[in-house]
């Protein structure tokens, strides 16, 4: 297989997600953060995720499920919209394998310079419950 060539982006001046901080400042003290980080790992089949060489983008998937599910506000940016973190949850947890391997090589296709990584990542995996399905469907 051919290893993935994401664009090197740095590091981001901040987000729109509002969900920028890795310190976990801004996370829920009533949910463990590494309980959450093995879920999510299980959930989306992170071993033979990582088997496939994807570099650093799964691990950076992970983290941003994690610290968007852990996020201790009501609600979460997500394409210019504010949306319930219950909502964000629920979807995130409907996340599977395929949709980790839909969002990267949607991410390797993309010919457009991303501005801010995390939220383009996050919206991908938040949509892609239903991209995924259509685009399956249309033939992309």
């Amino acid at each position: 297989m051919q290893k993935l060539s994401v664009p090197d982006c740095g590091k981001s001046a901040g987000n729109k997600t509002e969900i920028n901080n890795t310190d976990r400042s801004n996370t829920n003290l009533s949910i463990d953060y590494d309980e959450v980080e093995n879920e999510i790992k299980f959930q989306i089949e992170y071993d033979v995720l990582a088997e496939r060489d994807y570099g650093s983008v799964l691990d950076e998937i992970v983290r941003l499920m994690t610290d968007t599910y852990c996020y201790a506000s009501d609600t979460v940016r997500i394409n210019k919209r504010q949306i319930p973190i219950q909502t964000v949850r629920k979807r995130l947890s409907m996340v599977t394998a395929e949709h980790i391997e839909y969002v990267i090589s949607s991410l390797e296709k993309n010919k457009s310079k991303i501005k801010n990584m995390r939220a383009y990542l996050l919206t991908a995996l938040y949509n892609s419950i239903d991209t995924m399905e259509t685009d399956c469907l249309y033939g992309n």
